[in-house]
């Protein structure tokens, strides 16, 4: 497992701290990006969580998949690296990393 987590779903206004403060109830966090759109840099609704184990991963997916978070039902799902062009891709879409 890559211990890189997509996270679909979000809240424009969402932080990543604030994903920091919800995934850290997991286990530890160690990064987190939001993907920002190339016009204005907002928040394009998803981003990843690196966390430190396994074990924390499967946790946190299992915690927050189809939870409420911001009032918006989150998607939370293991992110798969592909070598050919470096792109990150969840279970259904492509997302450059």
């Amino acid at each position: 497992m890559a211990n890189k987590i997509y996270v679909g779903r979000l809240p424009k206004q969402t932080t990543e701290q604030q994903l920091i403060d919800v995934f850290s109830k997991a286990g530890k966090v160690i990064s987190v990006q939001i993907v920002k759109t190339n016009n204005n840099r907002e928040n394009s609704g998803y981003g990843y969580v690196r966390m430190d184990t396994d074990d924390s991963t499967i946790k946190a997916i299992r915690l927050f998949n189809n939870s409420v978070f911001s009032g918006s039902k989150i998607a939370v799902m293991e992110a798969h690296y592909l070598d050919q062009d470096h792109s990150w891709i969840s279970n259904r879409k492509w997302y450059k990393h």
